[in-house]
């Protein structure tokens, strides 16, 4: 196996640009709202939201998909950006993907947060490092479906949840199914030890694929700062090779 840093970079700037065109098609409909009525607060319009659980999203048979699965790829990163009135700057904080060989216990595990600091750096290659290393916990004698549950745990999130709403417009961007999870606590890991005057954002999401598998979850919160307004994000997707 040859670990492969295309899918994840896609998987990533998409999510980058999906909640960019979001949000610019939010504030030009706010835009023109207020110029049709005068400048006035536009109406709001509210309507019952659907609540869904991860047994009504995902397919019945999604946990023996992962416990049958003998080789798979992970893939987490996270990155932080940093606005002011006439800068911005990313930087990833965690840039990690594992091609794994759950039967015979090998992994091939690499880092690629150092390579991407470099903006003039085109010939991006990780650094191999310990599974263990990488993500805090040894997946020997565990299956796909444990090693997926241990990765959400350890970032606040889960594969059982009782909360969550479709988001149509994403999942209209995307062109698969997106739900907004409501019970998590990745947004209060994502914010440990950080300062902040203002939340001004968070969401919290899963993309599920056709037949009902994950396809990832992300996470996103932007606060204020000072002068600075600061987005962290997280992208993590464990995907069946085999």
């Amino acid at each position: 196996m040859k670990n492969n840093i295309i899918p994840v970079v896609a998987g990533v700037l998409i999510f980058a640009v999906i909640a960019g065109i979001i949000a610019r098609c939010k504030l030009s409909s706010l835009k023109s709202d207020s110029k049709e009525s005068g400048g006035l607060e536009p109406a709001i319009l509210v309507t019952e939201e659907k609540s869904y659980s991860s047994t009504d999203i995902f397919t019945d048979d999604m946990k023996e998909n992962y416990q049958a699965a003998k080789d798979i790829t992970v893939e987490l990163v996270e990155r932080t950006t940093t606005e002011t009135d006439v800068s911005s700057e990313t930087v990833y904080d965690r840039y990690l993907v594992s091609d794994v060989d759950l039967i015979d216990g090998e992994d091939t595990t690499s880092d690629y947060h150092e390579a991407l600091a470099d903006p003039n750096n085109m010939d991006i290659q990780g650094d191999e490092i310990l599974f263990q290393e990488a993500f805090g916990f040894s997946y020997k004698g565990m299956n796909a479906y444990e090693v997926y549950g241990k990765l959400l745990q350890e970032n606040g999130l889960s594969l059982s949840f009782k909360d969550a709403s479709k988001d149509d417009e994403r999942s209209y961007l995307t062109g698969g199914s997106t739900y907004l999870i409501h019970d998590s606590d990745v947004i209060k890991l994502m914010l440990s030890g950080e300062t902040y005057d203002e939340i001004t954002a968070q969401n919290v999401y899963v993309q599920v694929s056709k037949d009902g598998l994950p396809e990832y979850f992300s996470a996103e919160v932007t606060y204020r700062y000072n002068d600075w307004m600061i987005t962290k994000s997280l992208y993590l997707q464990v995907t069946i090779e085999d």
